[in-house]
């Protein structure tokens, strides 16, 4: 009924408590399904109401309930974003849009320049005549007049009602004394006025302080979000604790978007107005119309249309301040249907900005679609062919909104979860840990990145060891998630699309840099077809002939010495020959036949029979070895393209072999180095290094190398016990 997008496999029952949202969706075959009272279709994920608690209801009556953990819920900004940025791009797919057009979109919060302007509402209430109405009625607010009968001493009673001297006879403890001709009373019944301030107009300006405090209050959480993000750009620009090449991206991002400068000045500008404004309104929270009105009273959004709300100069201001807030929709509650539509927006949103985070690290990467798959479109349940530094890619979107990316064998999936596995204690998010590392146990294929909707705002609590698992590409056995990827992404993290991108590096690059030396398998019967004792220098022959090995790079001369193509020529050119003798003694043994002498041209056409079939074999292989020598001479000239600059290093001066299959480069442009290395304990990984150099990062918190190197390392730098920089070894943890 369910597919574990986690697994890739298919369940009836997911974990009935503490359920991630975004790991599981409603399989295709499942017939007419109800969750959370709405009707939902296959592919859609499993969703929780309000309250945390999801209900599924089958058409033959199977019913499933159980509990997501509420402290996972993303933030209303976060969810509001994803949702916003995953509609656009759900508009590029349905307009079938293309590469290009993907890596266009930049992948922050949609219309950043214009959030940081006041809303209309802000504007009126920012009035004087609209605030200064507000604040006449909150402390001079209209009252009724209310008539009480009460006991009240006499001295103090004004008006006495009719019924006051028949009570009076029959309460003799109100009395004073008995007189001779009546008595003297101590109390007596007596209207009481009083001013009645809880009416319906004065309700309502109650609750529209109410209702304003909160609208300000997600606008100022907005607004100091978009300055955050301001401060992350200035901070990626500054020389300290980062790479150049990474400042550069992230202010390529910018350019992109918005002018940082002018929008963190406009928001400056706007968080004060608006945090002036607060304080004016909280001011008016301890006016007598506030404190009279309960609490509870609750006011429809649709206001009634009364004399007073209507007539009166104030009141009427105030019942313009109330429908402007009610055209926000900040007052409606949603149906439940509404509730499940919007889950889903969420979860399907968050999928495409995963996406468009996968197309843009390839793009940073270097990778693109070959010629033919340019004109193809991006949509769910379609695989575009990306190519770059000598490898052919598969970038997959399934069905089910997992991405994949493969190269040859291997694919790793990435998913999507809009869980924050960062929140809600310790405790929860080592549960939510275990729950990835089991389901990694359970996969055919180990190669998964996680990605789950978080800013890494309100995460100082956590423990430094279980942030470090929630922020790691998988190349770090040092905590308990080693071997998966678990990365916080959000439109409002400049960072997201590193993150993504150094992932990716890890995975295609360190699997090429490892596949160094690069090897050919000799086909059988091609073995004495290339003479390599001119070609020492970068290539030999090692297991008596059946195996070529590419120990450098050639220069464009040596390969073309070499000259492969003739390789494949001159076997075909065999071929050919032993194809027309054979056909020439075929012609002789027909006319020798006719003449009743055949001789010895029985055996001559056997031989030449023979002769092709040889020479088919030979041609085969030729081809085999040239096709493979032609692939192993592209990723070997990979081996020699700076990942950080692009240049093409010098294969005699910057590429240096070294020891048990390691080799080191190094980039005479920018200075990048980049190779394998060999840890205390044998254990062969890629290295990268930008500028040549480790920076000298100050704190090293859970995610530091995404704010310091972004996507431009591969194995993570780390301090060894003597205080120098190393490397920390991905198959052992040791740091060398």
């Amino acid at each position: 009924m369910y597919r574990d997008r986690l697994t890739g496999r298919r369940v009836s029952t997911p974990p009935l408590t503490g359920t991630l949202v975004g790991r599981w969706v409603l399989d295709a075959n499942t017939g007419e399904v109800f969750m959370n009272s709405a009707a939902a279709a296959a592919g859609e994920f499993l969703v929780p109401e309000r309250s945390g608690h999801w209900h599924v209801l089958t058409g033959e009556g199977e019913r499933q309930s159980g509990t997501v953990a509420r402290a996972h819920a993303p933030e209303d900004l976060e969810a509001e974003s994803v949702r916003t940025i995953g509609g656009r791009l759900d508009e590029l797919t349905e307009a079938g849009a293309t590469w290009l057009e993907w890596i266009d979109v930049v992948p922050l919060v949609p219309g950043i320049s214009e959030q940081v302007d006041l809303l209309s509402l802000e504007r009126l209430i920012q009035d004087q005549r609209n605030f200064g109405a507000l604040k006449t009625i909150c402390w001079k607010p209209r009252a009724h007049l209310h008539v009480e009968i009460e006991r009240a001493p006499v001295s103090k009673a004004r008006r006495v009602p009719a019924a006051a001297a028949s009570y009076l006879a029959a309460h003799t403890e109100d009395w004073d004394r008995p007189l001779l001709r009546g008595i003297l009373p101590k109390r007596i019944l007596a209207e009481v006025r009083h001013d009645q301030v809880d009416i319906y107009e004065n309700r309502v300006a109650a609750r529209l302080l109410d209702n304003l405090g909160a609208c300000l209050n997600r606008r100022i959480q907005l607004l100091r979000r978009l300055l955050k993000v301001f401060q992350e750009k200035e901070d990626y620009s500054s020389s300290i604790g980062g790479t150049y090449q990474r400042e550069r991206r992230m202010s390529q991002l910018w350019g992109e978007s918005i002018d940082a400068n002018e929008g963190r000045r406009k928001a400056e500008v706007a968080l004060k107005e608006l945090e002036a404004l607060k304080y004016r309104l909280m001011g008016l929270l301890g006016s007598p119309l506030y404190e009279e009105v309960p609490r509870r009273a609750h006011i429809a959004t649709t206001l009634k249309t009364t004399n007073v709300l209507a007539n009166d100069q104030h009141y009427r201001r105030v019942a313009e301040l109330w429908r402007e807030w009610a055209r926000t929709g900040a007052g409606r509650t949603q149906s439940p249907a509404e509730v499940h539509a919007e889950a889903q927006r969420l979860s399907r949103g968050l999928d495409a900005f995963a996406m468009l985070l996968a197309v843009r690290a390839l793009d940073t990467l270097g990778y693109e679609p070959s010629d033919g798959a340019l004109a193809e479109s991006i949509a769910r349940g379609t695989a575009l062919r990306v190519q770059g530094h000598g490898l052919e890619l598969t970038l997959s979107w399934h069905s089910d909104g997992t991405i994949g990316v493969g190269v040859g064998e291997r694919e790793l999936a990435i998913v999507a979860l809009t869980a924050n596995l960062s929140a809600g204690g310790d405790d929860r998010v080592r549960e939510s840990l275990r729950r990835i590392r089991t389901a990694l146990d359970e996969r055919d294929n180990r190669d998964l990145l996680v990605l789950f909707l978080a800013s890494d705002e309100g995460q100082a609590s956590t423990e430094v060891e279980l942030l470090a698992s929630l922020h790691t590409v998988g190349n770090d056995p040092r905590h308990a998630l080693a071997g998966v990827g678990c990365l916080p992404v959000s439109p409002w993290e400049l960072g997201s699309a590193e993150r993504v991108a150094r992932a990716l590096r890890w995975f295609l690059s360190s699997a090429r840099f490892l596949d160094y030396p690069l090897r050919v398998v000799v086909p059988e019967g091609a073995r004495d077809l290339i003479d390599l004792r001119e070609h020492a220098r970068w290539i030999a022959s090692v297991d008596g002939g059946a195996t070529l090995e590419l120990r450098t790079p050639p220069h464009d001369y040596e390969w073309g010495a070499l000259d492969v193509e003739s390789i494949a020529r001159t076997a075909e050119a065999n071929l050919q020959v032993a194809i027309a003798d054979h056909q020439r003694l075929t012609d002789e043994l027909r006319d020798a036949v006719r003449r009743g002498k055949t001789g010895s041209l029985v055996r001559q056409k056997h031989d030449a029979h023979e002769e092709v079939l040889r020479c088919e074999r030979i041609a085969k292989a030729s081809n085999d070895l040239v096709e493979q020598l032609r692939g192993a001479h592209a990723r070997a000239i990979a081996l020699l393209e700076c990942p950080t600059c692009g240049r093409t290093a010098d294969p005699t001066r910057d590429f240096q072999p070294r020891d048990r299959g390691s080799f080191r480069c190094e980039c005479s442009g920018c200075g990048t180095t980049w190779g394998t290395r060999l840890c205390g304990d044998g254990h062969r990984y890629a290295t990268m290094l930008p500028s040549g150099d480790f920076v000298n990062a100050a704190q090293q918190g859970p995610g530091w190398e995404d704010r310091v190197y972004g996507c431009d390392i591969l194995a993570l730098p780390a301090r060894r016990s003597d205080g120098q920089w190393g490397f920390v070894c991905p198959e052992c943890g040791r740091v060398g």
